[in-house]
């Protein structure tokens, strides 16, 4: 289902697409959003940094949650990785490759923020531009995505359509009556 969205004379598409699998003895729901878009488009809307704006947020708690989650599991990756580092540098260089261990602090920022990025329910603009798919538990949360990603990357994409006007003036007449 595309749902086009003109913007001066051009015309982007976001593509949805909605999927039903069975996880056991549960349903689950999968929606597929893309925002397809020209070459010129796609420069334009880096301009807005468009990661940084979000189509979609969970509520603070459960934001709060995954944030906590994604730096527990950092911290074991990070702590597995420097006990293999270890392992292989001791059996190469011995008693000095106990000094590998200082790799685990390393690790722990980006595997954390690895893990965040993977698991974030959050959906930014830049996800729906390279294309998402979004898990939800029931057809009611199915819908409330699908609208609210429609809502807003409609009226983002009517935002960048000023964009267009950067630079230039203009006159509004505020006198009435």
């Amino acid at each position: 289902m595309g749902t086009g969205i003109p913007q001066g004379g051009n015309t982007m598409e976001l593509l949805l697409k909605r999927e039903e699998k069975t996880r056991g003895l549960r349903t689950v729901y999968d929606l597929f959003a893309k925002l397809e878009l020209k070459p010129e488009e796609l420069s334009r809307i880096r301009k807005a940094r468009p990661d940084k704006t979000y189509v979609w947020l969970p509520d603070e708690k459960a934001s709060h949650r995954e944030g906590f989650k994604s730096r527990v599991q950092g911290a074991i990756a990070a702590i597995f990785a420097g006990a293999v580092a270890v392992f292989i540098g001791m059996n190469i260089w011995g008693s000095t490759g106990f000094l590998l261990w200082l790799l685990t602090p390393l690790l722990f920022f980006p595997f954390s923020k690895l893990l965040f990025n993977s698991m974030r329910q959050g959906i930014t603009v830049g996800d729906i531009i390279t294309g998402r798919t979004i898990r939800c538990q029931s057809i009611d949360e199915l819908y409330e995505k699908e609208n609210e990603i429609k809502e807003k990357i409609q009226n983002y994409c009517q935002y960048l359509e000023g964009m267009s006007s950067l630079g230039s003036q203009q006159r509004i007449d505020l006198s009435r009556g």
